[in-house]
Formats: structure tokens, C-alpha cells, sequence
């Protein structure tokens, strides 16, 4: 590989990879998106991973879902199922394993990790 940068990124998502929780690979592939979008406005945060999707909603066929706080709009449907894992609000760890994180999930997730990697996205 030419660039040592991207093989470094790789390595991060193989050694994500090796964990067998699947909700704790997708929080960390989330996480690994999240940080390789654009800055959206002033810091990051979870709304570039939503408007990362808005613009590539011809790519990518995902729902949106409302937000499950009062008054914040939708959201993608990552960033929904990661606010879901994320902040649990009481459901046990059984519950969240039933939340919907298969391996075509992952799956999923990584081909939009390596899209936005080798730029064969929109990024704007």
C-alpha cells in the first residue's frame, strides 16, 4: 500500500473487527466514520455523520428516523441505532443485542467506511 496513513486506518478497523460484540464493533466503526467526515459546524459531532448520509442519500438507501430527544429532527438510521447503544436509558444488554446489529450491519457500515476512505463519496 502506498499510503502509510491508510494502512494504519485499516489496521484500527481489523483490530475492531476482532471484537466479537457486535455492538461494540459498531460503536467503534461509528466512531471511526464520524472521525474521517468533514466538521459540519465548528466541532464534531453526530450531526456530520447525518449530513454525511443527506448527501449521499442517492448512494446510500437509508431511513431516517426522529430523533429520540424533543425537538432535534431525524436522524440517520446510524446515528439512531449508535444514540440507542449509546445512551440505553435502562434496556439490559440483551435488549440492546436484540437492537438490530447483525453482521450485515457491520457489513454495511464498513463499506461506507471504505467509500469515504477512497473518496468514492460525496464529502460536502
Amino acid at each position: 500500500m502506498n499510503n502509510p496513513q491508510k494502512y494504519d486506518l485499516y489496521k484500527s478497523i481489523y483490530a475492531c473487527l476482532q471484537c466479537p460484540d457486535l455492538a461494540i464493533q459498531y460503536m467503534a466503526l461509528y466512531e471511526i466514520l464520524n472521525s474521517l467526515l468533514p466538521i459540519v459546524d465548528k466541532r464534531k459531532t453526530q450531526k456530520d455523520v447525518t449530513t454525511f448520509f443527506l448527501n449521499n442519500k442517492n448512494k446510500y438507501k437509508i431511513s431516517f428516523l426522529n430523533s429520540r430527544k424533543k425537538n432535534k429532527g431525524n436522524e440517520d438510521c446510524f446515528t439512531y441505532l449508535r444514540n440507542q447503544i449509546g445512551h440505553p436509558r435502562g434496556l439490559s444488554s440483551e435488549k440492546i443485542k436484540k437492537l438490530g446489529i447483525k453482521e450485515a450491519t457491520i457489513k454495511c457500515l464498513l463499506r461506507i467506511i471504505n467509500d469515504v476512505i477512497c473518496e468514492d463519496c460525496n464529502l460536502q
